[in-house]
């Protein structure tokens, strides 16, 4: 954690990673001591497995499949997720379901169908059932349709609970031992996102109750809030959801014949590295524009038969994907230079024959794809026509910023103190 760490953090963090990596492992211990979950190992590394403390396998878990009876009527308030899930994350990342779904569902289709005749879950639907059951069987009291408005609080007592409203009525719930803020990122919250994430965006890929409420109500009470400019992003297949446009969080970007252009037609990062997101939100000055958008992925014929999932979003959204005989037509369509986009396309060709990257070096960006075959990593020419281009802008998947805690997960007042 500390080599992957951004330029300063340590001074910040250092005791927080230290209780996180100490935490740990007594963390996944109680959830399957007290809930139903069951936790395996997965094959993928870490993601920057290079650096000092970096481990090619042992360190990721997911949880295993679960019959969703063991929340019995509860189970229907569940919302359902954008993606079926049908297979777990091993074997996402294992059989690669998204390059070749048929082959893939023939092989699996034993267990899948075992899986839906007793109604078992797989990964985030799974992780979510398991601990639901955990709290009913513990005695938890789920409220449902309801929004936390504020917290109780007095400087001298602190905070003892908290006010919900459902239906236009206001309730109390005291709290003997704490209230956890744990509602989720401000995706939301067009005036706080666009404080800190200025500019467009295509997609919000996250449900729409994360409207900061723990911030609001932290922040009323005197809380210091951390790390708000930091989320994940990346680009997203255009989707529908609950009736409402939606990007769904594949990493399409993953292939040997793509690049991505900036607004000037020309090729700005490496493809394939870990943190794409923080590259596309790159600004011109701090909390101005973004500077590389709008962006675009250029390629060829053969990444739509190499990727059907993305020749599917093309059928379903017309418009999205465009195509064009040459790269020239390409530029004029999308108005950015043409001479600067054939030349990007040029140069990466020509890195695609020798083999070496030299702008960016993304020849070495392989250990992704040793744990995860959704990952084809490579170079590979962009010639065959027709040339197709889909905009890749950024989509948030969640803001992580939000109240300042110490390593005990306490909330820290503006003026340092401890909220207590």
């Amino acid at each position: 954690m500390r080599a992957s760490a951004p330029e300063g953090w340590r001074e910040t963090e250092d005791r927080l990673w230290r209780q996180f990596v100490q935490s740990a492992p007594a963390m996944l211990a109680f959830l399957e001591r007290h809930t139903p979950l069951r936790f395996q190992l997965t094959t993928e590394g870490d993601l920057l497995d290079g650096n000092a403390g970096g481990k090619t396998f042992g360190r990721m878990v997911t949880p295993a499949p679960l019959r969703a009876r063991v929340l019995a009527g509860a189970s229907l308030k569940l919302r359902r997720s954008p993606l079926p899930h049908v297979y777990t994350y091993q074997e996402v990342i294992g059989d690669d379901p998204y390059h070749f779904p048929l082959r893939v569902a023939l092989r699996l289709s034993p267990r899948i169908i075992w899986r839906w005749v007793i109604g078992a879950r797989t990964k985030g639907a799974a992780l979510i059932t398991g601990l639901l059951a955990g709290c009913l069987a513990h005695g938890c009291r789920l409220e449902t349709a309801a929004r936390v408005e504020r917290l109780d609080y007095t400087p001298e007592r602190g905070v003892t609970g908290a006010w919900f409203s459902r239906q236009g009525r206001l309730t109390q719930v005291n709290a003997t031992q704490g209230v956890v803020l744990a509602s989720g990122g401000f995706e939301w919250d067009a005036l706080r996102r666009s404080r800190h994430f200025p500019g467009a965006f295509d997609y919000i890929s996250i449900p729409p109750t994360n409207e900061g409420d723990a911030h609001r109500m932290a922040e009323a009470i005197g809380a210091r809030l951390a790390h708000m400019d930091q989320a994940t992003i990346t680009g997203a297949l255009p989707a529908r959801y609950e009736g409402q446009r939606y990007g769904l969080s594949v990493f399409f970007q993953y292939e040997p014949n793509v690049v991505l252009v900036n607004r000037h037609g020309e090729r700005f990062t490496n493809e394939f590295t870990f943190n794409l997101g923080e590259v596309l939100d790159e600004r011109e000055y701090p909390q101005g524009p973004p500077a590389h958008l709008p962006a675009w992925l250029i390629s060829d014929a053969n990444l739509l038969w190499r990727a059907p999932l993305l020749l599917a979003c093309a059928l379903r959204n017309p418009g999205w994907l465009r195509r064009a005989a040459t790269l020239e037509e390409l530029a004029q369509r999308l108005n950015l230079p043409p001479a600067a986009l054939t030349r990007s396309v040029a140069r990466f060709n020509q890195f695609c024959r020798q083999g070496v990257d030299e702008d960016f070096h993304r020849e070495r960006s392989v250990s992704h794809a040793n744990g995860d075959r959704r990952f084809h990593v490579g170079l590979r020419a962009i010639t065959r026509a027709p040339f197709i281009v889909v905009p890749f802008n950024r989509t948030y998947l969640a803001t992580k910023g939000g109240p300042r805690t110490d390593e005990f997960g306490r909330v820290v007042h503006q003026n340092g103190a401890i909220i207590p």
